[in-house]
């Protein structure tokens, strides 16, 4: 993208794994930091997810989720390997990349919906319900929900 634009950075929107841990790890372990601007995530799974209580660390050690679900589910585990993986460095923000990270209280997905937030200075971390009381969304088609959609502009437009 920065070949075809001849940007010097991109800002990337990115759903689940691919809103969070996956381009954290990126942008953390293999230089991204140098060519993104701004990650806005919808439902990362950036701390893990016990899936609605079912999973916890020694779950995704045994394999049990990925014979059930596959790899990329047990990735997303509490205590994974990845997870630890992405977060032994310390804390995720890297100078010069902004962070937006849109979660849902009522995805049963990502759980609990809070592990989607990364709790440090200059990440904006919002609760969809804060904005938008009421709104009822899910994990896998919250990208189609008007209102989300609607704060990830805000987002890149700077007004969250």
């Amino acid at each position: 993208m920065l070949a075809h634009t001849g940007a010097e950075k991109v800002t990337i929107v990115g759903h689940s794994q691919c809103g969070g841990i996956l381009l954290i790890y990126y942008i953390t372990e293999l230089g991204g930091d140098k060519t993104v601007d701004h990650l806005v995530g919808f439902a990362p799974s950036n701390n893990g997810t016990t899936v609605g209580g079912m999973f916890d660390a020694s779950a995704a050690a045994s394999g049990i989720v990925g014979f059930v679900a596959g790899t990329a589910s047990q990735q997303q585990i509490v205590g994974s390997e990845l997870v630890n993986e992405v977060y032994k460095s310390g804390p995720v923000p890297r100078p010069g990349v902004k962070y937006t990270f849109i979660a849902s209280e009522t995805d049963k997905t990502v759980t609990p919906y809070t592990n989607s937030f990364v709790d440090e200075p200059g990440v904006v971390n919002v609760t969809a319900q804060d904005h938008h009381p009421g709104l009822v969304t899910d994990h896998n088609n919250m990208t189609y929900y008007e209102q989300v959609i609607d704060l990830a502009k805000k987002a890149l437009n700077h007004k969250l």
